[in-house]
């Protein structure tokens, strides 16, 4: 049994069941399905989940284009920032019973040598 070939294009023309289709009409509301699907209308407004999508990409590809530069971006202006510089991170929660008194970060840099 000999069928011809079939293109993707041709397919997507065909009418069909997405999974958004889908989804939207077993899961959220039919009439919202009618009113995308069925009669094509415009969203009347964004979802937040949309919005903070775009400027999180917005951001990564900032970042990542920077740093193809050669260019290293602070979190915060001022603020050091990596694994290092956060209590937590090294193993002390600053609200433990168990994390180093007050004198730790002069102890430290006494051990370090650097001038103060």
């Amino acid at each position: 049994m000999n069928t011809p070939a079939v293109t993707l294009a041709e397919l997507r023309k065909r009418p069909h069941w997405s999974f958004s289709a889908l989804n939207t009409f077993l899961n959220t509301c039919s009439l919202q399905w009618a009113f995308r699907y069925v009669w094509k209308l415009p969203s009347v407004s964004t979802p937040a989940a949309l919005v903070f999508g775009g400027v999180f990409h917005s951001a990564c590809t900032f970042a990542f284009r920077a740093r193809l530069a050669g260019r290293e971006l602070p979190l915060t202006p001022g603020v050091p920032h990596g694994r290092d510089t956060h209590p937590v991170s090294r193993g002390r929660d600053p609200g433990h019973a168990d994390s180093p008194g007050p004198g730790h970060a002069a102890d430290a840099l006494d051990r370090s040598g650097l001038p103060r």
